[in-house]
């Protein structure tokens, strides 16, 4: 990666050796570069000082941008975990509500259902009482 950095800076170096201008016409070109990137000096050029130096603040650059980039997918994570728990804990209590509510009308139905039948029996003993009197053993009596 830092070899393309300097084939570049090497190609940029020589596009503007080439351009004969003063020194602050030659400072505003190569700030105009896109490739610069600031790494050009106007007293030193490339010296394997500075571009050391250049490449040291890249790299530094670079693991600042990194580390930033890592503590905010962190931090989304996070948030993730925090959003995912207090929806479990929601889906919770509304399973909750439908079981309580589903209990009240199965509790519900059982009371009706036992009072229905319980006067369905009441019913069929006062027909049979009913019957029991009209039968022709009770006329006989």
């Amino acid at each position: 990666m830092f070899e393309n950095f300097t084939i570049m800076a090497d190609q940029s170096n020589s596009n503007l050796s080439s351009s004969t201008d003063d020194g602050d016409g030659d400072r505003q070109s190569r700030l105009k570069q896109a490739i610069d990137g600031g790494f050009i000096s106007d007293d030193e050029g490339w010296s394997s000082e500075s571009s050391d130096t250049s490449r040291r603040s890249l790299a530094a650059s670079f693991r600042d941008f990194a580390e930033s980039m890592m503590r905010r997918e962190v931090a989304d994570l996070e948030m993730m975990k925090v959003r995912e728990a207090a929806r479990i804990e929601a889906e919770n209590r509304r399973l909750e509500r439908e079981n309580e509510l589903m209990e009240m009308i199965l509790k519900t139905q059982l009371e009706i259902t036992s009072f229905l039948c319980s006067r369905t029996g009441d019913r069929k003993r006062r027909r049979s009482e009913i019957d029991d009197g009209d039968s022709p053993e009770s006329i006989l009596r």
